[in-house]
């Protein structure tokens, strides 16, 4: 009994029965199948994957009509089951495990899906050691010992004669209904016409997913598959090969990350990632006057006469005399080829380590955070300033190449907080000067703080910023003279920052 409505094709159907076949041995084998089938149905729809399953009351329908045909099993039971089993793969389908699972070929997923999470198998029973046909006696056979046949070989009028029949297993119960008694190909598994409504029975263990399907979320959100610096740290603190770095892998590589990493430290990654997904920190782009063809095109008035060459055709249809005119009053209309370029730009990061941001994840939020936009340094050219602070400023950090990224993701990830007190005005007085006195030239600089507001003085002015802006990010509580100081503030709950 399927969950779903597509339809297999017979090649199809056969992959799947032989795939269950060879993973699992169940005393119910069409369940088995059938759970698997949907799963293959789920990894190869291309649409929209929840339009597939059936609507409570034709799965009430099927299995009505199933249990009318071979009177087997609890109907309630069943119906319950299967809606227990359509739920669950409505849920499976929303995760990251999923959707990476989805990127591969339909039966190859099934298969590395089924394998991860196997049931326990159970050992056959031993099978005790049959008597050599030629030793068997008849009196030891069933049908004497049943019938109370005389012993000595007599037939029924004593006449002595003995009849050589083959001895035979237990005779064959068909279920009600006409249903034929079936087993997997193999003979591994019995069969209930998945009539059982029992989870023993399924291909996969419930249980064992359950109770991995949230760390497994956790490290793909992470960026498992797709953040080097995050492959790169499991590669120094956990032992994990990049090689070892596939979807097939990932019940082991999750026990390893279990084992070696912290729930800090995983969370750091994952607020990250989340902060990725969702905001970018943008840099302002300007236009540039170029010589050649480029980016745009507008209209200006000439400004050297060198630029005559870039006159627009409509003002050679002018007089002479005018033409003229306008050339030596620079009104003469030329082309201007402008390239966008991203201005020079510095983002500086404070980062509150005061011992109260060790408290209800403040501190995972805030390495987290500063994490996402460190990452941004490599890519896109920016220079990046971080200082940890408490009561004074900590070491300066600069970043601005994938090397310094990734030694900065280290810091950040395991970073000690200190356990002091706080003086934010101190530390964005030290950012303004460290901006100002660095050797490079901004177009723009901005510093994003990120604290949980409590301070032991605020002696700073909006003068000293020396009209550099100001992002302040206030964790768990409040400061009303960071934000006026502040171009943008943004005060957040500990609801908003639970990873």
């Amino acid at each position: 009994m399927r969950v779903t409505k597509t339809k297999l094709t017979k090649k199809e159907a056969r992959r799947i029965t032989n795939l269950v076949d060879k993973l699992v041995a169940v005393d119910d084998f069409t369940l088995a199948t059938d759970f698997a089938k949907d799963a293959y149905v789920l990894f190869n729809e291309e649409l929209s994957k929840r339009k597939t399953f059936k609507s409570f009351w034709q799965l009430f329908k099927d299995i009505k009509a199933l249990y009318s045909k071979f009177k087997m099993g609890d109907l309630m039971k069943n119906v319950d089951f299967y809606n227990q089993t359509k739920t669950f793969l409505r849920y499976f389908i929303t995760s990251s495990f999923f959707r990476e699972l989805d990127k591969l070929d339909a039966i190859e997923a099934l298969e590395k899906f089924l394998i991860m999470f196997k049931p326990p198998q159970k050992e056959p029973p031993k099978q005790p050691q049959s008597q050599p046909q030629d030793e068997i006696h008849e009196e030891d056979s069933p049908d004497n010992q049943k019938k109370g046949k005389k012993q000595g070989g007599q037939d029924k009028k004593g006449n002595g004669k003995s009849k050589n029949k083959k001895r035979q297993g237990p005779p064959k119960i068909k279920p009600k209904g006409g249903g034929k008694s079936k087993q997997s190909p193999s003979g591994k598994s019995k069969d209930k016409k998945g009539l059982s409504a029992d989870k023993a029975n399924l291909p996969i263990d419930m249980t064992k997913f359950k109770k991995r399907l949230p760390k497994i979320e956790k490290a793909i959100n992470s960026g498992l598959f797709n953040k080097e610096d995050f492959q790169k740290y499991l590669g120094k603190n956990a032992g994990i090969n990049h090689k070892e770095v596939d979807i097939g892998n990932i019940v082991n590589l999750i026990d390893k990350i279990a084992e070696n990493l912290s729930d800090k430290e995983l969370d750091i990654f994952y607020v990250a990632r989340k902060k990725e997904l969702t905001e970018k920190y943008r840099r302002e782009q300007i236009m540039k006057s170029v010589p050649y063809p480029d980016n745009e095109m507008s209209i200006k008035n000439i400004k050297k006469y060198e630029e005559l060459l870039k006159t627009i055709p409509s003002q050679y249809a002018l007089d002479d005399d005018i033409f003229n005119q306008k050339l030596l009053k620079k009104e003469l209309l030329v082309r201007d080829y402008q390239s966008r370029r991203l201005k020079k730009q510095a983002l500086y990061l404070l980062i509150d380590v005061s011992g109260s941001m060790d408290e209800g994840g403040k501190n995972v939020y805030a390495s987290g955070v500063a994490l996402a936009f460190v990452r941004q340094a490599i890519s896109e050219g920016s220079t990046y300033f971080l200082r940890f602070f408490d009561h004074n400023p900590h070491s300066l950090y600069k970043i601005t190449n994938k090397e310094d990224a990734e030694k900065m993701c280290d810091i950040l990830v395991k970073k000690p907080y200190s356990g002091g007190g706080t003086n934010i005005g101190n530390a964005i007085e030290t950012a303004v000067n460290d901006i100002k006195d660095d050797p490079v030239a901004f177009e723009k600089a901005e510093i994003m703080i990120i604290t949980d507001g409590e301070d032991s003085g605020f002696n700073i002015n909006k003068d000293q910023l020396e009209k550099i802006k100001l992002h302040s990010t206030v964790i768990g509580g409040s400061n009303p003279a960071l934000e006026e100081l502040s171009d943008s503030y943004v005060e957040l709950d500990s609801k908003d920052i639970v990873v």
